[in-house]
């Protein structure tokens, strides 16, 4: 276990290389990340991760995003009002899953959630968050293959993988009968992009790239601001702060620009890093030299 930073930066940059994520845990996430980036090492990591900072460099990709985040927040803030307008007890938390979930999918896939508003959870949502708390589980427990197989969860997570997968599919065949030339979600950038040799990639090998891609913006947007939220109510100075600055720079019906969050806010940039330092989102990290 290490928690020096000096050494933490010789692992995860320096020798980089050399500590990979290894063969234990390509095992445990297999079954449901693929050949994502989060599973892979190597040539196959190194080509992923060249192939996202194109895509991520894209302009109207970013604009998209920014879109996205506006009209989801939108969404939410309308559901927040409400709730303050019937002083209705609620589970913030829950509500910043769902906000990122509607989000990221819609960033990923090009497709409308639309589960803010709902107090039900749609079967891909259900499927994700359980898969999730079963590989925790399998990350302290060496026998979780035995373990799963006693409980009768090894059916359960085929059905729930399958689900997953099967709904990434879909999109990917409704998009190609569709012609998706014009959408700039993830999955349709990607389908369009070719590796070195000329060639696409596989439905397969889509549907690893966008499931790695919600994993990683999901959950960890949602627990940071839940974190942040906790963290201002403790704090009021730092709240009154950061309200100070956000209608300094904002008009209060619009939502901010990337440009704006980027350099006229330093405070709430200070507040998310702090938020981070103190509870981050990944707390711990598995290599193998």
């Amino acid at each position: 276990m290490i928690n020096d930073p000096a050494t933490l930066e010789f692992i995860l940059k320096t020798e980089f290389a050399v500590f990979q994520k290894g063969s234990k845990s390509r095992e445990i996430f297999q079954d449901f990340l693929g050949h994502g980036i989060f599973n892979v090492d190597g040539e196959r990591w190194k080509s992923q991760r060249k192939l996202a900072a194109n895509i991520f460099n894209v302009k109207n990709f970013k604009d998209f995003v920014n879109d996205t985040f506006k009209s989801e927040m939108h969404e939410f803030s309308s559901v927040l009002a409400g709730y303050a307008a019937t002083q209705q007890e609620f589970d913030l938390q829950d509500l910043f899953f769902r906000f990122t979930f509607d989000s990221f999918m819609k960033i990923g896939y090009g497709t409308e959630m639309k589960t803010v508003r709902s107090s039900d959870k749609v079967p891909f949502m259900v499927a994700f968050e359980s898969i999730q708390a079963r590989l925790i589980k399998r990350l302290i427990n060496p026998a979780w293959k035995y373990s799963e197989y006693l409980t009768g969860e090894t059916r359960t997570h085929t059905e729930q993988i399958k689900i997953i997968r099967d709904f990434g599919r879909s999109i990917i065949q409704e998009k190609q009968v569709e012609g998706g030339e014009k959408d700039n979600d993830l999955l349709s950038l990607l389908m369009r992009v070719k590796d070195d040799e000329g060639n696409l990639s596989s439905h397969d090998d889509l549907v690893d790239y966008v499931l790695n891609f919600l994993l990683a913006g999901r959950d960890t947007t949602a627990i940071t601001l839940s974190w942040a939220v906790f963290l201002l109510h403790k704090n009021p100075a730092t709240l009154d702060a950061l309200l100070t600055e956000i209608n300094t720079v904002l008009n209060r019906s619009c939502a901010p620009t990337y440009e704006q969050i980027r350099n006229e806010m330093p405070y709430a940039k200070a507040v998310f890093h702090e938020t981070l330092r103190l509870y981050p989102s990944i707390p711990r990290g598995r290599k193998e030299a």
